[in-house]
């Protein structure tokens, strides 16, 4: 198994088993990160650039649940592999519902943790052939893990900003985009009426975490984002080989 291209997080409470299998993962990945709970888990995913989440359950501060919630409220994409007891098989009933590529069983064993990071990779290398990333000078757009960084630093962004940005670039061949079909991309699945303020904050709230004139605007068309270029990730890859 070869991952020297991509990151992963490791949270775990046991420090000898995270000790243990750091040190496995450290020959397979590019960057191994490390954390004892849930929030100090958070911070280093959204602070880094991670591609692979190895967590527990039952850890202080912040459970592996409300991890694995926390990091899907903003990022749907990337793998994430639980480690539970046979005592906790409630609470992976909850997990399976947060899109977990695999679960593993205490005490783990090798196999099946080798067999865990095997799937992964194969879910990332997949996910990663169909990426685009969206380049405004100083910031980028990543697609397949739908996170905007600044300087390699990843910017929290909300829900709808997330919509709104995606449509835009996916939309960036158009000279304009109208309100009504921003509306309609980005509010299309909830029962609210066409309501053009609604489009002017979130528009405005946007801009404030992208440089400027990155969305432009004229009276009467609509709104266009400004690229600066656009890459595919394996392109990107083959870059740094």
């Amino acid at each position: 198994m070869n991952g020297k291209k991509y990151n992963v997080l490791f949270v775990e409470d046991d420090i000898e088993v995270r000790r243990n299998y750091l040190e496995y993962l450290k020959i397979i990945f590019n960057q191994t990160f490390q954390a004892g709970d849930g929030i100090t888990g958070l911070e280093i995913f959204k602070k880094e650039d991670i591609h692979f989440i190895i967590t527990d359950i039952s850890m202080p501060k912040m459970d592996g649940l409300s991890f694995v919630e926390k990091v899907r409220s903003f990022d749907h994409k990337v793998p994430i592999v639980i480690l539970t007891a046979h005592s906790e098989s409630d609470k992976l009933l909850q997990a399976l519902k947060l899109s977990l590529i695999d679960y593993i069983i205490k005490p783990i064993s090798r196999q099946s943790f080798k067999s865990s990071i095997s799937r992964a990779l194969s879910v990332i290398r997949k996910n990663f052939e169909h990426d685009l990333i969206y380049f405004f000078k100083d910031h980028k757009l990543e697609s397949i893990r739908e996170a905007l960084f600044k300087n390699d630093e990843k910017i929290i962004l909300t829900k709808l900003e997330k919509k709104l940005l995606f449509y835009l670039c996916e939309n960036a061949n158009n000279k304009y985009v109208s309100q009504i079909d921003i509306f309609n991309g980005v509010w299309e699945n909830e029962k609210k009426e066409f309501n053009t303020a609604s489009v002017r904050n979130l528009v405005k709230s946007l801009r404030k975490k992208l440089p400027n004139n990155t969305i432009e605007n004229t009276y009467g068309e609509g709104y266009k984002i400004i690229i600066d270029k656009i890459e595919n990730s394996t392109n990107k890859f083959k870059k740094l080989n």
